[in-house]
């Protein structure tokens, strides 16, 4: 069986400092390369085989603060690390999409030429609750930003681009995700972490995540 790995990250701190990988990563694994991951994909079951990749980025979410963090680089680095070890692999990029348009197609363009020709979408996580910091991501500041007139045109633009995006959101915005989306059927959509689904929830949350997930599955 041929596989495809849709979602995995590299990184190097030492180099490029990086606080969203948390303190996990800064004590145990400060550096995780090509060479690295592709050595891990080895130690796949015989009957699958890895014939391509897709990096997803790292970067969203600058802290207050903290390091500050170069999308492009990131980019640049991920490639240069496939490049050099000529694993057929595309790149998913952070571009905000919910500022202005222009812009973000003067970053996704410049994120087209760091990548060399593996640039495949973006990923902008929108994860936002009302009440609970902890499932609220730095540079999130509004949890409204799937609905807003220029995200839906930061989506419209990947289309154009033929690019996809990536999701990532709290199963509360799930419904206006899927309506957002009804009308970009253009752009194609990944959705990322199966929802980023909460532990330790009662039933009604269970409901909202299953209720969520179905209008996103309904969507061509």
């Amino acid at each position: 069986m041929k596989v495809c790995d849709p979602h995995f990250h590299l990184w190097d701190i030492n180099e490029r400092p990086n606080p969203n990988l948390g303190t996990a990563v800064e004590e145990n694994l400060p550096r995780y390369v090509g060479a690295d991951y592709l050595r891990d994909m080895q130690q796949l079951p015989a009957p699958l085989e890895l014939v391509s990749s897709v990096h997803v980025e790292t970067v969203v979410g600058q802290m207050a603060g903290g390091a500050v963090i170069d999308t492009l680089t990131e980019t640049r680095f991920v490639s240069a690390q496939l490049s050099a070890r000529q694993h057929p692999a595309g790149i998913v990029a952070y571009v905000h999409l919910a500022r202005d348009t222009a812009m973000a197609e003067k970053i996704l363009l410049e994120h087209a030429e760091a990548a060399d020709g593996r640039l495949r979408g973006v990923r902008m996580i929108l994860n936002h609750h009302p009440e609970n910091a902890d499932l609220t991501w730095p540079q999130v500041e509004r949890g409204d930003f799937v609905g807003s007139t220029v995200f839906k045109e930061g989506i419209a633009l990947l289309g154009e681009h033929g690019l996809s995006f990536d999701l990532q959101c709290n199963p509360h915005q799930f419904i206006d995700a899927a309506a957002t989306f009804a009308d970009l059927a253009q752009t194609p959509v990944i959705l990322n972490h199966l929802g980023s689904f909460h532990d330790g929830e009662d039933e009604e949350y269970e409901q909202m995540w299953r209720q969520g997930m179905k209008a996103l599955a309904a969507l061509p």
